[in-house]
């Protein structure tokens, strides 16, 4: 089973270094000339990514780079000049820090989704508790 936790705009991010992170207008078509990180391939996170650039009748991101991890996508792009799509709160979080740029790209209101999946039929009172506990904090950070 899954329970849908909330929902928030996707913005996209680059290292502070990137010669995008200082530009004020940017087109998508140069955007789309750098690297990625990406979701992993058949995500949903992913294939939303892809459809949503096929809707502006672009094709799919170029030269991508897998990443499960924000700490590993961060680092990445520390090190080398890539665009990435994070949660438009932490990215803000990241920039306030210094450690990434939020790029002046429209995504249309494209969203993040937070999700909590579990077996039904390994649901116990632990779970349930810790579901519990999971949609409160959600109710607390999405709605503020």
């Amino acid at each position: 089973e899954q329970l849908s936790l909330g929902r928030e705009p996707l913005v996209v991010v680059a290292g502070t270094d990137h010669p995008l992170a200082r530009q004020k207008d940017i087109a998508w078509e140069t955007a789309l000339e750098w690297p990625w990180m990406k979701a992993a391939a058949g995500s949903l996170a992913a294939d939303g990514m892809n459809e949503f650039l096929a809707e502006k009748g672009l094709g799919p991101l170029p030269s991508q780079i897998e990443a499960a991890s924000i700490v590993l996508s961060l680092s990445m792009m520390r090190l080398m000049p890539c665009l990435a799509l994070f949660p438009e709160r932490l990215a803000r979080y990241h920039s306030a820090r210094g450690e990434l740029s939020i790029l002046a790209l429209n995504t249309d209101g494209y969203l993040s989704e937070s999700n909590c999946f579990w077996l039904s039929s390994e649901t116990d009172e632990t779970v349930t508790l810790f579901r519990e506990c999971l949609v409160q904090a959600a109710r607390e950070l999405f709605d503020s």
